[in-house]
């Protein structure tokens, strides 16, 4: 009997796979169909991993495939995109590279190897050469000329030409031989001892500059050459100026970031100074204020709590206000407040609700209306 298997692809294309053999092996059919659920599941498995077989089978057969999305996949199981945003990238700060190493070059020579063993002593500006000694100074450089290729031999014959008759050209030149020779230091030595005899020596300044150039003091090198420059222009010093220029832009920028890094946090000091210094006159006024309030707590319980004995009054040992010890002292008077109709001694309703000695130990108040001329009435109230 034969037998087939009859698929419908998507597009509507069927095609049938008849056998002469029976399929007795009923777990080819379910691993087809799980592959298939699949895929139903997750079509990009049709166009990476292990099942692209099929996908060319099925191409081949005539079906239609879903071109697959521009979704980068690296395994087989194929994942959504999320709908949570990706976090904002972090700001880096930037690193506090020196600048030798922000600018690495093979040319800048370190400053504990850039100097002679024996530093070259400054030329003898105070000699005064002879006829004979211009002559011998003459002669040598011809030959230094013929030595250009030996920095080393160059640099004796510049020493024994400067010490017949010095000059800033001969003291510059020697500095560009120790230069060549990666001794910076020593060229740079001579460059200023060469502007000391001559300060509007051009090439003294362009030997400086390429000195401070191997020492990768790129800023000030371009200075430097420029000032030679300014001073006799030559084509070889403009080339070498501009290809240090990058550099020396570069070291600028650096400075000045570093300048404004430095005045923001300068600024953000002066703010939290200014915060503290706030806060703590804040604090100081509250403390302040409390110290008002308990002295003027302390003086009114002191004045309900009552003080010590006075002149006192008739009948009680209360004490007698400042300025009414004269009132008290008049015999008519006193012999009037003896009367029950000249004297009232009740509490106000604000304070007590219930009458009072006037031997009442409390400050009191002695209200003298104008009927007191007629010795008729007195009102005393105690609170």
């Amino acid at each position: 009997m034969r037998q087939g298997l009859t698929m419908r692809l998507r597009g509507g294309v069927e095609f049938e796979d008849v056998t002469d053999e029976p399929m007795d092996d009923a777990g080819a059919v379910e691993a087809l169909r799980a592959a298939v659920a699949r895929l139903e599941s997750n079509k990009m498995l049709l166009h990476t991993g292990p099942m692209t077989f099929f996908r060319d089978y099925l191409t081949s057969m005539g079906a239609k495939i879903p071109r697959a999305p521009r979704i980068p996949i690296s395994t087989d199981t194929y994942t959504a995109p999320s709908d949570t945003p990706a976090p904002a990238p972090v700001e880096e700060e930037e690193s506090e590279e020196s600048e030798e190493d922000a600018m690495e070059d093979s040319d800048v020579v370190a400053e504990a190897d850039a100097d002679l063993d024996a530093p070259q002593p400054p030329p003898d500006v105070s000699k005064e050469p002879t006829d004979e000694d211009f002559a011998k100074a003459g002669e040598l450089k011809g030959k230094v000329m013929e030595a250009a290729d030996d920095a080393a031999k160059a640099a004796e014959m510049w020493s024994e030409i400067i010490a017949l008759a010095p000059n800033a050209n001969a003291v510059a030149s020697r500095g560009l031989c120790y230069i060549a020779l990666k001794k910076p230091m020593a060229g740079m030595r001579d460059a200023d001892a060469a502007l000391g005899i001559n300060p509007d020596s051009a090439k003294a300044y362009k030997t400086r500059g390429r000195a401070k150039a191997a020492l990768g003091r790129w800023v000030d090198a371009v200075k430097d050459l420029g000032t030679g420059q300014g001073i006799d222009y030559d084509d070889d010093t403009a080339a070498f100026q501009t290809s240090i220029k990058e550099k020396a832009d570069k070291v600028t920028a650096k400075e000045a970031r570093s300048r404004a890094r430095g005045l923001k946090n300068k600024e953000k000091q002066q703010r939290a100074e200014l915060a503290r210094r706030k806060e703590e006159a804040v604090k100081r006024r509250q403390e302040e204020v409390e110290e008002e309030n308990e002295r003027e707590r302390q003086t009114m319980a002191d004045q309900r709590g009552g003080g010590g004995g006075g002149g006192g009054m008739p009948g009680g040992g209360g004490g007698i206000p400042p300025g009414m010890e004269a009132l008290f002292s008049d015999p008519e008077i006193m012999k009037s407040m003896q009367n029950p109709k000249v004297m009232q001694v009740r509490a106000p309703p604000p304070l007590c609700s219930f009458p009072l000695p006037i031997s009442s130990h409390i400050c009191v108040s002695i209200y003298v209306y104008t009927y007191l001329l007629t010795l008729e009435c007195v009102h005393i109230y105690i609170y």
